[in-house]
């Protein structure tokens, strides 16, 4: 599911805040994250 987050190629730069998701997935400020948890 995490595939579609980044497969544009707009999402390329979303990709580095993805990894900062990952690595604090508690961050309230990133509603990414329940959305892929979710």
């Amino acid at each position: 599911m995490s595939e579609a987050v980044i497969k544009t190629p707009k999402e390329d730069l979303f990709s580095a805040k993805y990894r900062k998701l990952l690595s604090n997935p508690m961050g309230k400020d990133n509603p990414v994250t329940i959305q892929v948890l979710g």
